[in-house]
């Protein structure tokens, strides 16, 4: 594989990435990073993935390099002939040394997508509410832990809550839920500002709304909503099962993919 770092194109097997035993992005998970699709002609929704990316840094005052993301990201696809089908990119800033300038890291890799999958979701029992959710940080202990939970529950992957026992989102996606006459989505509030959600509400009259993990009975469709892969019906969260409604989810996810 070759991967994007420090200003050059290194190939994994003979310039494998050095990472210093001190380095804050080991020990403590120091850094932030976005993760994008290329859909096989462009990248999805660059821009607004790449400015949530520096304001998170920003907000931080962390120093870091910018670069053409989009032409080293098409420049890297190629090398890796990745760029006749679709392929997931990620851009990492991870923190080698807070008095350093932060270096960015880009990687790619073939992604399969799964036009008709449904998802089934876990319910995660334990709750994290922390400022550091409204970035996508690689303090993310939080959320690998609940996909596991989701693994071993047998499905796909699992609700976060908060302390009320509100849903907030999954560790990778938002959500969206219909009662029969209207669209809701969980206040973002404490969870990242979704990019696919407000791509998703131009198509959606989404309304941000609480909803309380008890209340979901009074929901007929259940929507999961990513960058990858658009957005998907779930047909079950825990106890509670959902018809999947697949022309709404097809019909946003052509402003997302």
């Amino acid at each position: 594989m070759i991967y994007f770092f420090k200003n050059e194109f290194r190939e994994d097997r003979l310039q494998p990435m050095q990472l210093g035993i001190k380095a804050p992005c080991l020990r403590q998970g120091a850094g932030f990073f976005e993760t994008m699709l290329y859909n096989g002609r462009s990248i999805s929704s660059l821009d607004p993935h790449m400015d949530r990316l520096y304001a998170s840094m920003d907000t931080f005052s962390l120093d870091y390099r910018k670069i053409p993301v989009e032409d080293k990201a098409m420049a890297l696809l190629a090398k890796n002939h990745l760029e006749k089908g679709q392929a997931r990119i990620d851009v990492v800033y991870p923190v080698m040394d807070f008095n350093q300038k932060i270096e960015p890291l880009l990687v790619v890799e073939a992604y399969e997508p799964q036009p008709k999958k449904e998802y089934a979701l876990a319910v995660y029992p334990r709750v994290h509410v922390s400022y550091l959710s409204q970035h996508r940080s690689l303090s993310h202990l939080h959320f690998v832990l609940a996909d596991q939970y989701a693994v071993r529950q047998g499905c796909d992957e699992s609700v976060l809550l908060d302390p009320l026992g509100n849903i907030l989102e999954t560790p990778d996606a938002s959500l969206i839920f219909y009662d029969g006459s209207a669209f809701y989505s969980p206040p973002h509030g404490p969870s990242l500002q979704a990019i696919s959600l407000s791509r998703a509400m131009q198509v959606l009259p989404v309304r941000e709304e609480t909803i309380p993990l008890r209340s979901l009975d009074s929901f007929r469709h259940m929507y999961r909503v990513n960058s990858l892969t658009g957005v998907k019906p779930v047909v079950r969260l825990g106890d509670f099962t959902f018809e999947p409604d697949w022309q709404n989810a097809n019909l946003a996810s052509i402003h997302i993919l």
